[in-house]
């Protein structure tokens, strides 16, 4: 008959234990800020600071804001004519991803929120997007992403939607000192007003 030494059952509990802690600490130590940042005001696109402050929305960081870091805007569509950001973060989690693919996502009121501009973790973080794929997804480096909810190729954005664009990408030129040249549609996704849209990009004073 099997006999276990009394060592040998120590041993292994604190072995089990050690694993059991090990287990634990991962899972407190796993990144937690992977949720949805506020709403910007349609009108303005400020948002308060715990102190009582009112900032624009991309100043509105959970670490220092690095302007150093981001060197275009890429503008592209959802493909639907309806969602939410949290409708994509749940898309995107789903295919391997810890949370939005995108920094900002433009709303179109389908189903709620037309104009209404929502911050994902990667920009409250200060990390890099990502492009998904059918191939998977890779990372998008020094660009900052915007995802408008919609498909121009079937209707236009909703004026709300517009003229939250305008005012995001413009406080965000301020902010990064990003020239109109360096702010991108991806392939695929031009729009009917993009002519006026660049009309009324910030350009620098030379």
């Amino acid at each position: 008959m099997l006999t276990v030494s009394r060592r040998t059952i120590l041993v292994l509990g604190s072995l089990t234990m050690a694993m059991t802690l090990t287990s634990l600490l991962l899972l407190v130590l796993e990144p937690s800020g992977r949720a949805l940042g506020q709403i910007g005001n349609l009108r303005s696109l400020m948002v308060a600071t715990p102190d009582g402050q009112e900032v624009p929305i991309v100043r509105d960081t959970s670490v220092p804001l690095k302007p150093e870091q981001w060197r275009e805007i890429h503008i592209g569509f959802t493909g639907s004519g309806s969602g939410t950001a949290e409708d994509m973060d749940r898309h995107h989690r789903s295919m391997g991803l810890q949370g939005l693919a995108d920094h900002f996502v433009l709303l179109n009121g389908r189903p709620t929120g037309d104009g209404h501009v929502a911050v994902g973790y990667r920009w409250k973080d200060q990390i890099a997007a990502a492009r998904i794929s059918a191939q998977g997804s890779t990372s998008l480096g020094s660009a900052v992403k915007v995802a408008i909810v919609g498909d121009p190729r079937r209707s236009p954005m909703t004026e709300a939607q517009f003229e939250s664009l305008v005012e995001l990408v413009r406080q965000l030129q301020a902010a990064l000192s990003i020239p109109p040249e360096h702010v991108l549609v991806e392939e695929g996704w031009h729009f009917a007003e993009e002519g006026k849209f660049r009309s009324q990009l910030l350009r620098p004073a030379y």
